[in-house]
């Protein structure tokens, strides 16, 4: 699912992969998750939600970045300032042309 996303942003093969030497990216998914959106359940740095009130189903259970585990049942639980930069290649692969 996320190996031609990486290799258009020029992050493959650190990104898009589970292979020996990627960063072990991983988004577990539960498909019956109920969540309704509100301004204080969102985890960025705005105060509202243009999806007030609306009720999703499907979500994230849990959320693994090169390897640790940073967010499980809706809360974010890795280390803050834990990120690191993605170097990505100058040489992005053409994707064709774009119909408008």
């Amino acid at each position: 699912l996320s190996t031609n996303q990486a290799r258009i942003y020029g992050a493959y093969p650190k990104k898009g992969t589970l292979s020996p030497g990627a960063d072990a990216d991983i988004v577990l998914w539960d498909p019956e998750l109920s969540t309704t959106a509100t301004a204080g359940n969102r985890h960025g740095n705005v105060d509202y939600t243009p999806y007030e009130g609306r009720t999703f189903t499907g979500g994230p259970a849990a959320v693994y970045v090169r390897g640790n585990l940073v967010y499980k049942d809706g809360e974010v639980v890795g280390e803050r300032g834990s990120g690191q930069f993605v170097e990505r290649s100058l040489n992005l692969p053409s994707i064709g042309p774009v119909a408008v």
